[in-house]
């Protein structure tokens, strides 16, 4: 499995266990719907700081693993 099969997997999982539907996600999350479920469907190649940012905030998750799994950082940087 790709990074970015990991990366929509991950996100997927938080939102489910934070218990929001896609639409939930994206309006309390500040990302855009569509944006929202192009990521779960690991549609984006490259999704920007700033949105996972946001996700990694709203699904209280580590930022840098999402950075990570996005290509922006490589194991074991910070």
């Amino acid at each position: 499995m790709h990074n970015l099969e990991l990366l929509a997997e991950h996100l997927c999982r938080a939102r489910i266990a934070k218990g929001v539907t896609p639409e939930q996600a994206a309006e309390q999350s500040g990302v855009y719907y569509y944006t929202l479920i192009a990521l779960e469907a690991a549609k984006i190649s490259a999704p920007t700081p700033s949105m996972l940012l946001r996700l990694a905030k709203y699904y209280d998750l580590d930022f840098s693993c999402l950075m990570q799994l996005a290509g922006h950082l490589r194991h074991g940087s910070t």
